[in-house]
């Protein structure tokens, strides 16, 4: 890896609250923490294009119209934890490529992540099931269009209990550590997807469906 700065476009809900402490709106979580906005993305040129409360449809209309820098490398869409009460998983994991396949159309040489639906209530609820429902869709989904797929573990105890170490009270919406455990998620896909493409500049024998796979799984899985 050369080391060198990238940019980066991140489509995704709100994982807090909309509003700083002295009142000023902000589009999405990553706005809350300045140091993990500092520390993950901001040296990589990211443009930040969540606002809050947006469903997959609201994204996937802001991504047919938006303008794109020439520069993009790399787009993350977050997307669709706020459509689970009102759509069926297949449905809101479609929405999903459907945004996906527009980045893929309109900015030829950027690489498509997707990132899984974090769980969210207490306990193990239907609301929960779902969420597992959209992101097994979602990982085949992305299989089937070259995208990658990012799925963070370790979000929950061995007991199905929601970390509280991770989330506010409402367990929903992330914490500090709950953005420093996404966000090195997100980034560290990113190196790997760098890595790989480098790899295979070099050796000229890979393909991106093939580097879509590492040890028979879809990648990045990272445990932290």
């Amino acid at each position: 890896m050369d080391g060198k700065s990238f940019s980066i476009e991140y489509l995704c809900k709100e994982f807090f609250d909309n509003h700083t402490n002295d009142g000023r709106f902000n589009y999405c979580w990553l706005c809350r923490y300045e140091k993990v906005w500092k520390n993950f993305f901001a040296k990589h040129q990211t443009l930040n294009c969540g606002i809050g409360g947006d469903r997959s449809l609201n994204v996937l209309w802001r991504a047919e119209r938006m303008h794109l820098p020439p520069t993009l490398r790399y787009v993350v869409i977050h997307c669709g934890t706020n459509d689970i009460d009102c759509l069926e998983p297949d449905e809101i994991a479609v929405n999903i490529i459907k945004i996906g396949k527009v980045f893929e159309r309109r900015c030829l040489k950027a690489n498509i992540i997707i990132a899984g639906l974090l769980p969210r209530d207490k306990f193990l609820t239907n609301r929960r099931i779902n969420i597992s429902k959209v992101n097994i869709n979602l990982q085949n989904y992305c299989h089937l269009h070259n995208f990658y797929f990012v799925c963070e573990q370790n979000w929950t105890l061995n007991n199905n209990n929601i970390d509280e170490s991770l989330f506010y009270q409402d367990y929903l919406h992330l914490i500090e550590r709950g953005n420093e455990k996404l966000s090195r998620s997100i980034i560290n896909s990113i190196y790997s997807i760098k890595r790989k493409s480098h790899l295979n500049h070099k050796t000229n024998s890979y393909t991106q469906a093939t580097s879509f796979k590492l040890d028979n799984k879809h990648f990045p899985f990272f445990n932290t």
